[in-house]
């Protein structure tokens, strides 16, 4: 039994290591019910520290989960969709889908949500394997106009409506992250995939204004000039901080002898 074990996570080490961050960065937060300071800590992403600098909190976010349900979930995601995508398209390729996928439902979260709500969870990158997974089905259909045929091809959009239709449903679930995450594994899914011998990849046009766009989004969450409410915060913080250093200031200035 043990053997078998070994040899099936040996053929998805992937989703394996992924399994294994979740439930590490469980350990280290409160499994059940873990604070805001706690996530904040240990890499959930706020709009206002990502545009702060701390832009790497687009991807470690990803690893961390609002309790034991939300892990429990994530879970079983991971478990139903990390083997079919890596025996797909192989583990180096799951693994980058993940990390850019994580990315894109990062920036989007962060972009739409409030600058201090804290977004957390895997679901994004879940949401860009099943991305990248029809774009494998829709490439290996042979044609774009063809591939609705395929039983899998349209078993995974169910599965991507029925659960971005939860995430409308349910609050503190976030479909703006589900849905980044969902075109940027798409778009990575459509560009590294495995091609049939002899096709060619149509669309390149619209996959490049995509990516384009992505990398705007991207640009945009680290450098928000269009958020309002991300300059106030900075401008309060600011000024707090400069409350907070006038007495240590003036006490300097004392000591100095200077007024």
């Amino acid at each position: 039994m043990s053997r078998e074990l070994l040899r099936n996570l040996n053929e998805v080490p992937v989703t394996a290591s992924l399994a294994v961050l979740y439930l590490g960065l469980a350990l280290l937060t409160d499994p059940f019910d873990p604070t805001t300071a706690q996530l904040v800590q240990h890499g959930a992403a706020r709009g206002i520290d990502v545009a702060d600098g701390e832009a790497w909190r687009l991807f470690t976010y990803s690893f961390l989960h609002g309790g034991f349900v939300h892990l429990l979930f994530n879970l079983w995601a991971l478990a139903q969709l990390g083997p079919l995508v890596e025996r797909s398209l192989g583990a180096p390729r799951l693994a980058l889908v993940y990390v850019l996928g994580a990315v894109g439902g990062g920036v989007a979260g962060c972009l739409w949500h409030a600058p201090l709500a804290p977004l957390v969870g895997g679901s994004g990158a879940l949401f860009a394997m099943m991305g990248a997974l029809v774009a494998w089905l829709v490439q290996q259909g042979g044609s774009p106009r063809g591939h609705m045929h395929l039983l899998a091809a349209r078993q995974m959009v169910v599965m991507i409506g029925m659960n971005l239709l939860l995430g409308f449903l349910v609050p503190m679930v976030s479909n703006a992250a589900h849905l980044g995450g969902l075109v940027t594994g798409f778009v990575v899914g459509w560009l590294v995939s495995p091609m049939p011998r002899g096709a060619r990849r149509p669309f390149a046009l619209v996959i490049t204004a995509t990516i384009a766009l992505l990398l705007s989004a991207a640009s945009l969450s680290v450098f928000p000039v269009h958020r309002w409410d991300w300059h106030l915060l900075r401008w309060e913080r600011a000024t707090s901080q400069e409350q907070r250093d006038a007495p240590r200031l003036a006490f300097s200035l004392a000591l100095t002898g200077r007024e």
